[in-house]
């Protein structure tokens, strides 16, 4: 049994490395592999934006930038898929030695890996903080031997800075942990070890061996400014702490409460037991947790070591025999049950439904993912040779600099584009503010993310000078009047068409059906999840009908809200709001009155709707 649990668990953490690539900083980091290698030096102003040139590239990033474009020249984006999940995987077992070493019971471990993996599995994303992970988890490694034998491989801590240091740039944290180590084991013994702080000054010493020498060593201390609450990067989600977020009691925060809950109870019922340095690393790090989201998988590494050492010294359950369930042993009971949840995970994994029921855009699989990238934006501007002056927005920057030949406006290396600049940026998200940019750069060509920016959409709405010629489920491309005008303009209708919808199948009778269809009952959802792959609509569909909608395109929004209703068996039941609104503005009082009827029977204390019924009825006594 318990070599099926080490075998599913395996199985299950490689299946949350195996997602398609959908994040937005992996086109600037190909590009920056790319630029290493083809220029031969490394970068250091900016070359990919026209905008802020003269600022400083500290690139610490460019050992995983430059494995990242080999293994793309040599296996696409679907080798990039198998190397992260190899990646995932190998932190994973990195963590697994440890508890073994720990002398964790098995199941222990199991079940804090299998925590530990669910919890972090929305920052698994192919980025250098991968390589931070298994760094840390290298040196906690090394580090707790050796504290408790004094006798190890210290030689390898050094080493490992040197990949650390020209791989990420919280590579300081190396300084910490050792650090606290070096600390907790001089008030246990009342002197210095001299082996550790020659082994911990050699770490600092070899953190100057980067490109950039003392800059590149300055470069982390620049990314903790990014976690003042004053600063302006903090209304990027990633900065955030957990508890400023909308979403922050979802199954993954709640793991992470409970991890951390657990850990700090550990610390207080095995008080005596504890050391300065576990204080020190665990407080630091649930610090940096809660400070920002980007944070919490560095928290979950310590958190399932330290529960790991902890919950041994509480409860050593491997020694002690156990009470017995109906003549099975409580451990190969709680064991059989992990088993069963793994089983489950897996499935729904494979299925997609893991990650549609909790609304994210992952896919289980390898390659890209066209709808989470812009991938037949930058393929449409290639084909019809579109190489003006662009202005895009923060999210698909990277991949434009990736993707196409021109320099863009901006991308997501915020240490690149600097405070200064990104209040700038942050401004044409005012009213009046897009035309502003729009005046000061002269660009030809504007696209960006539509869902992201719907205060681009509403200023646009306003210059005559722009039309739309592009559209997908990600991406609005417009042209300014003058340029590129043997380009028609964009109809949705196309799209409505390439996305299957037959608009004469939605008459007014149809549409009142699907208006007051029942909705789908949550566990017939979840039993589909086990057998049939599930597709996440939202932006398939709804997407582009809220840009329909806020275009004042109605005709071509209503079919694609319909459609996404008909095929979500009206789960997302909050498109009865915007079709509410929609079918409001339109004078269609009788459906919008069905809408929120159908959205107060979901929701009786819907305050939105209970103001629309009031309005829709005030103007129906008018009229009659």
């Amino acid at each position: 049994m318990w070599t099926v649990l080490q075998l599913f668990l395996l199985i299950v953490v490689f299946l949350f490395g195996l997602r398609k690539l959908s994040d937005a900083d992996l086109g600037f980091h190909l590009r920056g592999g790319q630029f290493i290698i083809q220029e031969g030096h490394f970068p250091d102003k900016d070359t990919y934006t026209y905008t802020v040139t003269q600022n400083d590239y500290i690139d610490l990033h460019w050992m995983f930038q430059i494995i990242l474009y080999l293994i793309y020249l040599a296996g696409g984006y679907s080798g990039i898929t198998i190397y992260k999940s190899v990646l995932v995987l190998l932190l994973f077992l990195l963590l697994w030695i440890r508890g073994k070493q720990l002398r964790a019971s098995m199941l222990l471990m199991v079940t804090l890996l299998l925590a530990g993996i669910i919890c972090i599995q929305s920052r698994l994303l192919m980025r250098p903080e991968l390589f931070t992970y298994i760094f840390l988890t290298c040196f906690l490694l090394i580090l707790d031997p050796y504290y408790r034998q004094h006798k190890g491989p210290l030689f390898l801590l050094p080493l490992i800075m040197i990949l650390w240091v020209n791989s990420q740039g919280l590579f300081i944290l190396g300084w910490f942990v050792t650090g606290a180590y070096f600390l907790g084991d001089w008030v246990r013994s009342g002197k210095a070890d001299r082996k550790l702080l020659l082994y911990g000054f050699l770490v600092i010493l070899v953190s100057f061996l980067n490109p950039y020498f003392h800059r590149g060593v300055y470069f982390p201390f620049y990314l903790f400014t990014r976690f003042d609450s004053n600063n302006v990067f903090n209304n990027i989600i990633e900065f955030k702490s957990v508890l400023e977020t909308q979403e922050h009691f979802t199954s993954d925060f709640i793991l992470f409460y409970l991890l951390a809950a657990i850990a700090v109870g550990l610390f207080i019922a095995t008080f005596r037991k504890r050391r300065i340095h576990e204080f020190l690393i665990l407080s630091v790090f649930i610090y940096l947790a809660f400070t920002a989201i980007r944070n919490i998988p560095l928290f979950v590494i310590v958190s399932i070591l330290f529960i790991a050492s902890a919950g041994s010294d509480l409860i050593p359950g491997h020694r002690h025999p156990l009470k017995k369930i109906r003549g099975m042993r409580l451990k190969e009971f709680v064991g059989g049950i992990t088993a069963v949840i793994m089983i489950v995970v897996m499935v729904r994994l494979l299925t997609n439904a893991f990650y549609t029921e909790k609304r994210q855009d992952f896919k289980t699989g390898t390659g890209l993912d066209s709808l989470e990238q812009p991938v037949k934006a930058s393929m449409f501007m290639l084909r019809h040779h579109l190489d003006g002056k662009i202005i895009n927005d923060l999210n698909i920057g990277g991949w434009l600099a990736w993707s196409i030949p021109q320099k863009t406006f901006i991308d997501g290396r915020l240490e690149v584009v600097q405070e200064d600049f990104y209040t700038e940026y942050l401004t044409s998200q005012q009213e009046g503010g897009l035309q502003a940019i729009l005046r000061q750069y002269q660009p030809q060509i504007l696209l960006f993310d539509y869902e992201s920016n719907i205060s681009w959409i509403m200023q646009i709405n306003l210059m005559r000078e722009w039309r739309l010629v592009y559209l997908d489920e990600k991406t609005a491309i417009y042209l300014r009047k003058g340029y590129r005008d043997d380009l028609p303009d964009y109809q949705i209708a196309d799209f409505i068409r390439s996305v299957g919808i037959d608009t004469s199948d939605y008459t007014d009778e149809a549409v009142k059906s699907i208006l007051a269809m029942d909705r789908v009952p949550w566990m017939n959802q979840w039993m589909k999840g086990m057998y049939r792959k599930s597709s996440y609509l939202y932006p398939r569909y709804l997407k582009p009908a809220m840009f329909a909608d806020l275009t004042a395109r109605y005709t071509d929004a209503e079919p694609l809200y319909l459609e996404f209703m008909n095929r979500d068996g009206l789960r997302y039941y909050n498109v009865l709001q915007n079709l509410g609104m929609m079918y409001f503005r339109q004078g269609e009082l009788k459906k919008s009155r069905l809408c929120w009827l159908r959205l107060l029977q979901i929701e009786p204390d819907h305050r939105l709707g209970k103001q629309y019924l009031q309005q829709i009825s005030q103007l129906q006594q008018k009229k009659g």
